[in-house]
């Protein structure tokens, strides 16, 4: 008797565990163009290896623009959400020949996913999109703009007791959210799909992360040679209730060669402003 209640035991463990390893496995991805996947329409190109990039043109044409900007979204976006180019105003875009392409990150959109993505593999994958799409002689980074980029709590260069507080001005669940993800990163989809507990505010769509201001321009969303010198900008709005200003003053203090703007009373949506991005591109290509 001792025998079987053992031997049912161990069916069960191993039952669970196999249970347990199906539920924190992420479904196979549906790749566009593919049997089970969407219809491509976006024009993409192949990748070194073997991937496809999709991408989207804006602004005058390539060929006769003065400045070529590649738009990088963030996330829950993608190649369509290019809010730089759909909120800059003609008349600017002519004046300054302004050519923007956004587009698809692996996995979002109709870009294949990268399964071993890492920072630099999504780096080289922009500098190939440049080459391919022709932009110019080795595709030299003249000049980069970050719209309230997302921190890592973790960054060894930030001083701990700045990125503690920070870390718990954050939602609860939030907090649990990027814990998972830096601790046991493998459990990450697991944690982002299960129903027990709240998971990421952000993945959820909640509106109780966003300010007035944000609230208010949320219907903008509806739509969705030689040594070169690289200027790189980061603005951001002081009220931001996402990503914190404070930790944005500490990098810039830090990195002099940044040039840092911070915005009186904006909030995280501060981009769909009217005449915001007429403002941005222009200090971007005008050095200011």
């Amino acid at each position: 008797m001792e025998r079987i209640f053992g031997t049912v035991l161990a069916v069960l463990f191993i039952g669970f565990v196999a249970w347990g390893y199906q539920a924190i496995q992420p479904p196979a991805s549906k790749i566009c163009g593919s049997p089970n996947g969407s219809t491509i329409t976006a024009p993409r190109i192949k990748l070194r290896d073997g991937r496809n990039l999709a991408y989207k043109e804006h602004g005058v044409p390539k060929d006769v623009a003065k400045h070529k900007i590649i738009f990088v979204h963030g996330f829950d976006a993608c190649r369509h959400d290019a809010y730089v180019s759909k909120t800059l105003s003609p008349d600017v875009a002519e004046k300054l020949g302004v050519y923007i392409v956004s587009f698809d990150r692996p996995g979002y959109g109709e870009s294949d996913p990268d399964p071993i993505q890492t920072l630099k593999s999504l780096a080289l994958d922009i500098e190939e999109l440049a080459d391919k799409l022709g932009l110019g002689p080795n595709s030299t980074l003249a000049s980069a703009v970050l719209i309230a980029p997302v921190l890592n709590y973790w960054w060894a260069g930030l001083p701990a007791n700045l990125t503690t507080e920070v870390f718990y001005q954050q939602k609860l669940q939030d907090q649990w959210t990027v814990c998972v993800a830096h601790y046991i990163p493998w459990l990450t989809y697991c944690w982002n799909t299960q129903r027990w507990f709240p998971a990421s505010s952000l993945i959820a769509d909640s509106i109780d992360l966003l300010s007035l201001q944000d609230k208010e321009l949320l219907p903008k969303r509806s739509d969705r040679k030689n040594h070169v010198v690289c200027s790189v900008h980061i603005w951001q709005g002081d009220e931001d209730l996402i990503v914190p200003a404070k930790v944005q003053r500490y990098i810039a203090q830090k990195l002099p060669w940044i040039q840092y703007h911070e915005l009186q009373g904006a909030d995280h949506l501060f981009p769909h402003v009217d005449g915001m991005s007429d403002t941005i591109i222009m200090s971007l290509l005008s050095g200011n």
